[in-house]
Order: structure tokens, then C-alpha cells, then sequence
């Protein structure tokens, strides 16, 4: 009974997350639960103070509803990540309620240096903002998040990291660790232009690698080992440069920025020109606009592998939305293009226009916001 109680709650709480605003009504259409169970669920999540009425809505006839909102505040979360290096704190919306904190290292960061840039956060946090009920961390790598290991990371070198104990145990506060490929996900799911989808698939282009996130039915689709959407290891050419992960042109030794600025910088080198090896990420978005044939050529390669990623997922997926997001969308004018006319061309679509296809609005905490709503999500689940 008490499991029962629990997936209720749960089905409230996740209908009241997508929603600004809603009503007992609304929330019992939405759940399928009876007035009765929505009202006693909403009614205690009052008394602790997650809920709040704000006045009457709008009604052509009968009875107005109540207004129910969730106060942000209720709990706060420290996130970090662990890419970066960097932490802050948010609220249960994602609003950051301080500014970053970013820790230098040399060399990879290490289990010890997340566990010192958690204590610098917590020692920061000035009096009027309330003490986290929970922390988040985002991990590059493959993550087993119910127990809080980071099982592999090749970015960072880590292996069977029990991360979320390390934290919890130095903290004594309750520490989620998720992927970064899900945090990113999950924030382009919830807060992007096509936000509430029950069906999309993000694809990520960072400078180091590339990966993505799959989303079925409204929740993260993880896998059997906590590892689906690996798309960076994909192999394209089997003769092709070798990838961190040992196999041979992985998707992302070609269409990362990184592998995609080598590139660009081997043939400017081969063609005589000087500085070629000095050439910058930016310097390259340059020359592409400016229409370089070397840059141009070599960023459509780029687009033309991430096309090949793209129509396999939608292949594989059918989702309603595709989102690409990542530092290499950064030339998204001659990717995406590119992109959209592999699809059409290869997807066996009956209506490409079906599909939503866009870029996502990147920042540099948006790895970090998906870590702090999902954390927030699970310290709200195990409330009893």
C-alpha cells in the first residue's frame, strides 16, 4: 500500500514539475487518480510547504478551480559538474541562485577535487539562501545512478568511482550522480524550445566527444548497463584515427570540434599555410562564414557524420523531436542544412516535416541545471 501511496505522490509531483501552474482538477485529468487521492496528496504537499493556492483560474462556467503552484524554494540543490569543474546552487525551477564557482586543476580532475569543490560551494553560500537538501553531479562517462558510481569515465580516466558516497560521506548530504549525456538531455527535454516531449533524442557535438540522450514516454531511457545513446562510439571507419576507447574512426575522433579543428589545421598545413597549427576554434567558424573552401569542406564532413548519427537514431527512435546541441553546432548554419537534407533523403520517413529537427540554446551550466532538476526530482520522490 505504501508503494502505492508512493507512485502517486510521484505521478503528482512529476505532473506539477512540467507545469507553471495548475489545478486539483487539471492534476486529476492529467494522473487519472480520483479527486479524493489529488486532493489528500495535494493537500499534505501544502502543509509542508512545496504548494502553494494562488487564487482562482480562469472559468467559462461552474466552480473556478484553485490555482496550485510549487514554490522553487523549497529545497535547494548544489550541482556540479564534473567536466568542468565548476558547482553552483538552484532552486527546484533550475534558477541559479548564486554565481559559479570554478575550481582550476592540473592535469584531470579527480574524485578528491569534486569532493573539495563541493565543500568550497557549501562554505560559499551566504546566509539568505537556505543549506542544499541535495546535491547533483554531472559526470562524463557512463554512470550506474542509483548507486552513485561512475562506472566509466574515459574523459576523466575514472573507473567504479562510488562518487555519490565520497560526497555524501564528506557532506552528509544526499548526492545524485548522473551522466552528463542525461543532465543535458533532461534539461532540453524539460526547459528547450520543444520542451515536454514525451519522445525526443538529443545528439551532442562537444569539443572533446560526442554523445546523446534518449527520452521514451516522457522519461530518460538509460539501458540495460546504464549506457544507451554511446553514439560517440559508433563506428564510421574502421581505418580511421584511433578513439580513447581503443576501436578505430569512432564517430567522434571525426565530428567532435577538437577532431574537427585537427583536421582543418592538417590540411591548411598540407596546402602551405603558415600558422595552420595555430588556427583557433573561432579562427575556423571564420573562415567557414568567410568561405574558406579548406574550412567549408571540412565542417561539411563533420555535418556529414553527424547526419549519419542522426538518421540511424531517427531510424532506431521515430521521435517526435531530434535536438543537436554541443560547441560544433556552433556552426549550425552549415550543419544543420546538411543534416536535414540526410534525413529527408534516408529516413524512410512518409512526412519528414513530422519530424522536428533543431538546435539546442547551449550554456555552460546547462549540464549542471539537468543535474540540479534531477537531483531535485528525487529528494521531492523520497519525501514519505
Amino acid at each position: 500500500m505504501n508503494n502505492v501511496r508512493q507512485l502517486n505522490r510521484q505521478n503528482v509531483l512529476e505532473a506539477i514539475f512540467s507545469r507553471e501552474s495548475t489545478s486539483r482538477k487539471e492534476l486529476c485529468s492529467i494522473t487519472g487518480l480520483s479527486a479524493s487521492t489529488v486532493g489528500l496528496i495535494v493537500n499534505d504537499l501544502i502543509k509542508r510547504g512545496l504548494l502553494y493556492e494562488s487564487g482562482a483560474a480562469e472559468s467559462d462556467r461552474g466552480r473556478k478551480p484553485i490555482v496550485i503552484r510549487m514554490d522553487p524554494q523549497f529545497v535547494s540543490i548544489l550541482a556540479v559538474d564534473v567536466d568542468e569543474l565548476s558547482a553552483n546552487v538552484y532552486d527546484l525551477h533550475g534558477n541559479a541562485l548564486l554565481q559559479p564557482l570554478q575550481m582550476e586543476v592540473e592535469g584531470r580532475p579527480t574524485p578528491d577535487d569534486v569532493v573539495n569543490l563541493v565543500k568550497q560551494c557549501l562554505a560559499s553560500i551566504p546566509q539568505d539562501v537556505k543549506l542544499p537538501g541535495v546535491i547533483g553531479i554531472s559526470v562524463p562517462g557512463t554512470v550506474d545512478s542509483p548507486n552513485g558510481s561512475v562506472l566509466s569515465s574515459s574523459n576523466l580516466g575514472w573507473r567504479n568511482v562510488p562518487l555519490g558516497d565520497l560526497v555524501t560521506r564528506a557532506t552528509g548530504i544526499p548526492t545524485i550522480v548522473e551522466s552528463n549525456m542525461v543532465c543535458l538531455t533532461f534539461t532540453e527535454a524539460w526547459f528547450g524550445e520543444s520542451s515536454n516531449q514525451n519522445s525526443l533524442v538529443y545528439v551532442h557535438a562537444g569539443w572533446r566527444g560526442v554523445g546523446g540522450g534518449i527520452v521514451i514516454n516522457g522519461e530518460i531511457y538509460r539501458g540495460n548497463n546504464s549506457s544507451s545513446a554511446e553514439i560517440g562510439h559508433l563506428q564510421i571507419d574502421s581505418e580511421g584515427e584511433t578513439c580513447i576507447c581503443g576501436k578505430r574512426g569512432c564517430v567522434e575522433t571525426i565530428a567532435s570540434g577538437r577532431a574537427t579543428l585537427l583536421r582543418a589545421r592538417e590540411r591548411l598545413s598540407a596546402q602551405g599555410v603558415e600558422d595552420a597549427n595555430d588556427l583557433t576554434w573561432p579562427a575556423l567558424q571564420e573562415m567557414v562564414a568567410a568561405g574558406d573552401p579548406i574550412a567549408v569542406e571540412t565542417m561539411q564532413e563533420t555535418a556529414r557524420i553527424l547526419g549519419q548519427v542522426v538518421v540511424t537514431m531517427v531510424l532506431l527512435f521515430d521521435p517526435a523531436v531530434l535536438v543537436l546541441g554541443g560547441r560544433v553546432l556552433e556552426a549550425h548554419d552549415i550543419i544543420l542544412p546538411i543534416v536535414k537534407k540526410m534525413v529527408a533523403e534516408q529516413a524512410l520517413l512518409m512526412d519528414s516535416s513530422d519530424l522536428v529537427l533543431g538546435v539546442a540554446t547551449d550554456s555552460k551550466e546547462k549540464s549542471m541545471i539537468g543535474a540540479a532538476l534531477i537531483a531535485g526530482r528525487s529528494y521531492l520522490f523520497s519525501l514519505s
